[in-house]
């Protein structure tokens, strides 16, 4: 059970079955892949080489800083990592931005930025290996700790065993610049330490992206400003040894002018890549690609092939090869005013194969966007997006046959379409023509992680019967629970297969129980009342009890098994009252910290207030409820706080109870020069404030940038004396509406230099 439903009815509803045993369903859900404590953001996915996918996401349930963390999902859609998935860093400071990549071997790697020194990001990575255990440095290997920031990793696999990556530099100061460095195996670095320069031109080079040369090293393309006006494309190879190739600082991909935006990369399986790109040279943005060979010779003319240039923007493509040197390639599409999905083939001259200007993907109502692609296992695509056709994002995909048609239903098939926001997709091949599509979700007001899996024919799901709930049985103490299934794939005679479902449960001696046996008659769904092995029990491991399903044909043999899946029963113990509150005021504002509760069972914390100490903590002086220990809100003089600790099962705690004390603020004097400091809080859900301070009068702006790099909000200040002062963004666009989870730049002049802090947001 979610923690916010609990918080809500203050009721045992449920049992708390144990994420670790999800399954895939048939209906456009989801199943849950992680759903700890705390937002999980941004998975990224690679197939585990047995139709399963690895996934590392960005987690804040350790409060106070986004760590790593790992999920490992088979076939049948069962987490094999725990629950809560394994750390991959739980450094201090920020990790973020995971990217992975297969080790070989069965495991995985994974680089990232890091702020854990001083505040400024490097870039640090981890293996992993089939069963989630890391293999390097607690926390990750230094890939590159050079003095400035590290940021944007891309990664490739090095061939054997390693993998080098490549990422944004600033160690030179105000620019960025593009360096790489390779790990091998054992995570030692290969190059020069803190990496080989691919790009040191001047101005900005960023956002690299990576794909292997066949050979131990890499091909790396990026966005370039050096001509200080227009941004263009260029691209590097780097050998095994760190060697880097061509011409110095790179060569052009397309020599055009306008700006070449957002580039990705796919191997052409012959040494070199294949890249595209959103280009505006036309005046506006079409989509371009180009061809490159090892030796760094452009393949399809000097100007690269256009791949749409249909007179509205085509902007942020997504790519995969085709295994023979060509690529398919889907982008967003502004030809029906609201952006669409459309893709094209091209062949290994840069021929497009499909029609001119691509072939339709989705063209629903609303935005489809942030679209991933994979190859089946012909030689046609699978495509996954989000979808606001609804008016909130949910999971849609579509298969494309090698001739650019669609084989499923026109708009695609729901992947998920569960309430609250489906958003950034990944999207991996699961070995069969389907794919597991794996996404951030928050139909329970915090973000986690789902995943759907899809086969070839558009089908969701698995055949066997799947277990979907397992839910205390109400005022019974403990000690049973109601098991619910799906029922299978051919259910009820005489147009079926499955005869009749017996359940069973696993006892502590590892062998299976039969506990019930039901007839099929052609129902969506069954449910048996079964026993469980025990109790949970406060201060104590939780007793899982284990069940399945067998679907049963004529004379009683097993056509389908379920996927095990397990759960435990509600205890009726109320947490401790939370202990060390502290509560400090400055003005009206009052923030409260307090210690985690040692029960494994609490889920969040509820804020109250009133006028005096022996007030009643209940519905009417109710002011929030807290995943974390931290509190933030309005308070009025004199009165004072209560905070209780709620378990998942609706226990709640006697209340502790403090009277805010001021606060000292900030020494409002004047700099010696002008600074900008980073945002409080951050990450942040809600408005964060920025300090900054003049030491002489000026007119100050500031201009909020997303992580492509485009400009969401803008504050002008005006005129401001000398002193310190505050800018507050409450997190809204420039049409006030929420700007959503992920990383965001606020960027400013004060005293002629250019200021920068990041802030991450999330909900």
């Amino acid at each position: 059970m979610r923690l916010l439903a609990t918080l809500a009815s203050l009721a045992i509803v449920s049992a708390s079955a144990a994420p670790a045993h999800a399954t895939w369903g048939r209906t456009p859900v989801g199943a849950p892949l992680c759903t700890v404590f705390g937002d999980q953001h941004r998975p990224c996915a690679i197939p585990d080489g047995a139709g399963g996918a690895f996934m590392v996401f960005v987690d804040l349930r350790n409060g106070g800083s986004y760590d790593l963390y790992a999920q490992r999902v088979d076939l049948a859609g069962t987490p094999l990592w725990g629950g809560p998935g394994v750390p991959v860093c739980t450094a201090t400071g920020l990790q973020e931005l995971p990217q992975l990549v297969s080790d070989g071997a069965g495991g995985l790697i994974v680089a990232w930025e890091d702020s854990r020194l001083s505040g400024n990001f490097d870039i640090y990575a981890q293996r992993l290996n089939a069963s989630g255990v890391a293999l390097w440095t607690a926390n990750g290997v230094t890939v590159c700790g050079a003095s400035g920031d590290q940021v944007n990793p891309a990664i490739v696999a090095d061939g054997a065993g390693g993998a080098i990556v490549a990422w944004t530099d600033f160690r030179a100061g105000g620019t960025s610049d593009v360096w790489a460095q390779r790990i091998n195996a054992s995570g030692a670095p290969q190059w020069a330490a803190n990496g080989v320069a691919l790009c040191t031109a001047a101005n900005d080079q960023d956002s690299p992206v990576i794909a292997g040369d066949g050979a131990g090293g890499a091909l790396v393309a990026w966005t370039d400003l050096r001509n200080n006006a227009t941004y263009g494309v260029y691209a590097r190879r780097i050998t095994g040894a760190g060697v880097p190739q061509w011409a110095a600082n790179g060569v052009a991909l397309g020599a055009a002018a306008g700006d070449q935006l957002s580039p990705v990369i796919a191997s052409d399986d012959a040494g070199g890549a294949i890249v595209t790109w959103a280009d505006d040279r036309a005046g506006g943005f079409d989509i371009y690609a180009q061809r490159v060979n090892a030796s760094g010779a452009m393949q399809w003319g000097a100007g690269a092939d256009s791949v749409c240039a249909y007179p509205t923007d085509q902007q942020y493509p997504a790519i995969v090869g085709d295994g023979a040197g060509g690529a398919f390639i889907v982008w967003e599409d502004a030809r029906a005013v609201v952006d669409d999905l459309w893709a094209q083939h091209l062949d290994a001259s840069g021929a497009r194969t499909w029609p001119a200007n691509g072939v339709l993907v989705c063209g629903a109502t609303g935005l489809q966007s942030e679209a991933r692609i994979v190859r089946d296992d012909g030689a046609g695509v699978l495509v996954c997006w989000q979808d606001a056709r609804t008016g909130s994002y949910d999971v849609y995909a579509q298969h494309l046959a090698a001739n650019g048609s669609g084989m499923w239903p026109f708009g695609g098939v729901a992947l998920c379409s569960a309430s609250g926001q489906q958003v950034y997709p990944a999207l991996v091949s699961d070995g069969s023509g389907g794919a597991i599509a794996i996404w951030e979700d928050n139909r329970s007001l915090e973000n986690d992680i789902y995943g759907q899996r899809v086969l070839g024919g558009g089908v969701l799901g698995v055949s066997e019967p799947l277990i979907t709930s397992m839910t205390d049985v109400p005022d019974d103490d403990g000690g049973r629970l109601t098991v619910s299934w799906n029922a299978a794939w051919f259910d009820s005679p005489p147009s079926g297969l499955a005869t009749s479902y017996q359940l069973w449960r696993r006892l502590a001696n590892g062998t299976w129980q039969a506990v019930d046996t039901v007839t099929a008659s052609g129902q969506a769904s069954y449910s048996v009342v079964a026993p469980a092995n025990a109790d949970s029990i406060v201060g104590v491991p939780t007793p899982y009890t284990t069940y399945r399903v067998d679907a049963l044909g004529d004379g009683g043999t097993p056509v389908w098994s379920s996927p095990p899946d397990s759960a435990f029963s509600s205890d009726n113990s109320r947490p401790a009252a939370p202990a060390n509150l502290l509560a400090l005021r400055s003005g009206n504002v009052a923030t409260l910290r307090w210690s985690r509760n040692h029960e494994p069972d609490v889920g969040g914390y509820r804020i109250f207030y009133g006028e005096f100490s022996y007030f009643d903590a209940n519905q009417y002086s109710l002011h929030g409820t807290r995943p974390d220990t931290t509190w933030t809100g309005v308070v009025p003089m004199g009165y004072w706080v209560k905070v209780t600790a709620l378990d998942i099962h609706g226990n709640e705690s006697d209340p502790s109870a403090a009277q805010p004390e001021s606060n000292v603020g900030v020494d409002p004097g004047v700099p010696p020069a002008a600074f900008f400091a980073a945002p409080s809080p951050n990450p942040a859900n809600g408005p964060c404030v920025f300090r900054f301070g003049l030491a002489r009068s000026q007119r100050v702006q500031f201009d909020v940038y997303d992580e492509r790099g485009r400009r969401v909000r803008r504050f002008d200040s005006g005129e401001l004396p000398p002193g310190q002062h505050t800018l507050l963004w409450d997190g809204h666009d420039a049409s006030n509406h929420d700007a959503g989870p992920g990383v965001y730049f606020v960027r400013t002049r004060l005293e002629g230099r250019e200021l920068t802090q990041r802030v991450v947001r999330f909900r």
